[in-house]
């Protein structure tokens, strides 16, 4: 696909949901608070992220698929 179409992954999701009539909610997910106690995370070396809290400890990647997770459910 050529650069200057300018549709990004987004945008042709986007259409494609509205041409099925399937409902959809653009969401930002966030990789630094806890999903569990909402709390900010500290960043130990690595990507991993640590809740002081609940002790939660993930890589910093998952924990947006976390946060998916509990809103789905």
């Amino acid at each position: 696909m050529p650069k200057n179409l300018g549709l990004s992954l987004y945008a042709i999701l986007e259409t494609q949901l509205k041409w099925h009539g399937m409902p959809y909610e653009f969401k930002r997910l966030p990789s630094r608070v806890c999903p569990n106690c909402e709390i900010e995370m500290e960043e130990p070396p690595g990507r991993r992220m640590k809740c002081h809290i609940c002790g939660l400890e993930e890589d910093r990647d998952k924990i947006p698929v976390l946060w998916a997770l509990k809103l789905i459910s």
